[in-house]
């Protein structure tokens, strides 16, 4: 059933306000737009540099400023893709346009205006790598934060996992190492994920994956740079960060290394319950089952290493493990590598 977007949003806010609220959102004022560019900041560090931008800070019109003509009055709800948390993904289309975008719709209230702006940058950093979603723009209105996304139609890796149970071998090297890639784009940027997870990974329909989903993401991290904040999904947590220790990118190695665990298998290597999983992560060791190669285990014994210092990602090149001794890391990188199957796109 198709609704439109504007339909959506209304029927949340309260009857009274419903034409104040369609109004400002087909407007969607300049001054309320998140840039994607970062240039724009919050009120405090536009202050810091009024006297060097002077002018430059009057807010140009949107029109000028998204790739495409997103005006949220102009959208057709077709399906609701996925919800979690801090909001809501759906697919849409323009009614100039054949092509459908995905719509990621997040409440103010349930988030904070940094997480938000964060997640836009990173949106746009996110173009420089064919295994990240990107944005076509990002925007808000009074309640909402409003990210314009590319629509990928394969669904998610957990959904492929599931309707699969485990994963062939030549199946899991090749997302693994589509991973790898993410990842390391995101480090060399400054970036870490923090909620690496099947889930949060798109599978586009050609075969392809595309990490999703930044909404937690930390960016700056660089060096020997550390910070703090649990995040994320406990079962995908490093010790460092369950602990609440000080933490950089290794957190993101360990979280693929459960992630291609649970490709591989369709468990988890540890236990999973909510009063089980700390301990397990932090006291046993990773658990797999026999017929995994030898080549594997290896590679998923030195991802997960509870001490991050002699975690694979930080200590050692990934790309040379011999689990991935077949990848051609350079044909790969600029997305040459056909996929070994193909996901059954999901119905619009």
């Amino acid at each position: 059933m198709k609704r439109r977007i504007d339909d959506v949003s209304s029927s949340e806010e309260k009857s009274g306000r419903k034409r104040k609220k369609k109004r400002r959102i087909h407007k969607c004022s300049s001054s309320e737009e998140i840039k994607m560019e970062g240039r724009k900041r919050p009120r405090e560090s536009e202050n810091s540099a009024t006297s060097e931008r002077g002018s430059e800070l009057k807010r140009p019109r949107v029109e000028e400023e998204l790739p495409l003509p997103v005006a949220i009055s102009n959208c057709t709800i077709h399906a609701e893709l996925g919800s979690g948390t801090y909001g809501r993904v759906w697919l849409v289309s323009l009614q100039d346009r054949i092509q459908h975008m995905a719509i990621k719709v997040i409440k103010k209230s349930n988030t904070n205006t940094s997480n938000n702006i964060t997640e836009a940058r990173v949106l746009k950093t996110a173009a420089g790598c064919p295994y990240l979603c990107s944005a076509y723009g990002s925007f808000q209105t009074q309640g909402h934060v409003l990210h314009a996304m590319e629509y990928v139609s394969g669904g998610t890796l957990w959904s492929v996992i599931k309707n699969s149970v485990r994963l062939e071998n030549d199946l899991v090297r090749f997302y693994a190492a589509e991973l790898v890639c993410g990842l390391q784009f995101l480090h060399s940027n400054g970036i870490i994920h923090r909620d690496l997870k099947p889930s949060n990974v798109l599978v586009t329909n050609e075969g392809h994956i595309k990490i999703a989903d930044f909404g937690l993401a930390a960016e700056g991290i660089f060096g020997n740079k550390k910070i703090r904040g649990r995040k994320g999904t406990p079962a995908f947590m490093a010790p460092e960060m369950l602990k609440k220790e000080k933490y950089n990118t290794g957190i993101d190695w360990w979280s693929l290394g459960i992630t291609i665990c649970k490709m591989a298998s369709g468990t988890l290597p540890f236990k999973e319950g909510k009063a089980e999983c700390r301990p397990s992560i932090l006291l046993a060791e990773p658990c797999f089952p026999e017929w995994f190669s030898a080549e594997l285990q290896d590679l998923l014994q030195r991802l997960l290493k509870k001490d991050p210092k002699e975690r694979l990602g930080l200590n050692g090149n990934i790309r040379e493990h011999p689990f991935f001794n077949t990848i051609d890391w350079v044909q790969l990188e600029s997305q040459n590598v056909p996929p070994p199957s193909q996901p059954v796109a999901v119905s619009t």
